[in-house]
């Protein structure tokens, strides 16, 4: 069974300080990932996929990411 979370990497920061939060999608000791059309500074993401009160409006963009992760989840499932 495949799962998905939402992660950033600290490695692929643009000059202002942000980077893509991309959905990771683990199935069969693989994983995948797919962007999303949201950035964060990593400061702001927890390592458990959720951005944290710290950023402004952080409620919405957990909302978003979770629509996202449910959508690719239904997907999947009616594959």
């Amino acid at each position: 069974m495949a799962t998905f979370k939402a992660v950033v990497f600290a490695t692929h920061i643009k000059s202002n300080g942000t980077t893509n939060i991309t959905s990771r999608v683990y199935h069969n000791s693989e994983p995948e990932y797919i962007p999303t059309p949201y950035y964060i500074e990593p400061k702001h993401m927890s390592r458990s996929g959720i951005v944290l009160d710290s950023y402004p409006d952080a409620a919405q963009l957990n909302f978003n990411l979770s629509k996202i992760i449910l959508v690719y989840d239904k997907n999947l499932l009616y594959a």
